[in-house]
């Protein structure tokens, strides 16, 4: 899932950003990867909570929406959200230009971890298997 996230830390950082975003009426969050906030616990859930009270609180007003997008609309127990209203085959997101175009890459000699502490360098060769530089 991640590294853990302390909600304390969550909320208490960024406050001049918080005080920008709660200064506004009508706010409407987007979470994109959103399979990694399912969790109503988290602390990305409880600060869009604390947006909303702030929001609500100092203007009358409400967010306006969370929205969630997901290629893996599913909790860490495989079940779908709930809260789902567009479900799109990969197929046909990917010829809709919605995702990325999926790219396999194929490797013209033996693929070798390096030694190294360093993920990016251990995995290297692997990594850039499926780098095409046309794509930018």
């Amino acid at each position: 899932m991640g590294p853990v996230v302390s909600k304390t830390k969550a909320l208490d950082t960024g406050a001049a950003l918080r005080d920008r975003i709660t200064a506004h009426r009508r706010v409407m969050v987007l979470n994109d990867e959103a399979h990694h906030v399912w969790d109503s616990g988290s602390a990305w859930n409880e600060a869009i909570r604390t947006l909303h009270e702030t929001i609500l609180s100092c203007s009358g007003y409400k967010l306006v929406a969370p929205l969630d997008f997901s290629a893996t609309p599913k909790d860490n127990k495989g079940l779908l959200f709930k809260h789902i209203v567009c479900d799109t085959p990969l197929g046909e997101a990917v010829d809709a230009g919605i995702v990325k175009t999926p790219l396999i890459g194929q490797a013209s000699r033996k693929l070798v971890e390096q030694a190294d502490d360093n993920a990016a360098y251990r995995w290297e060769q692997h990594l850039l298997l499926g780098y095409d530089d046309r794509v930018r």
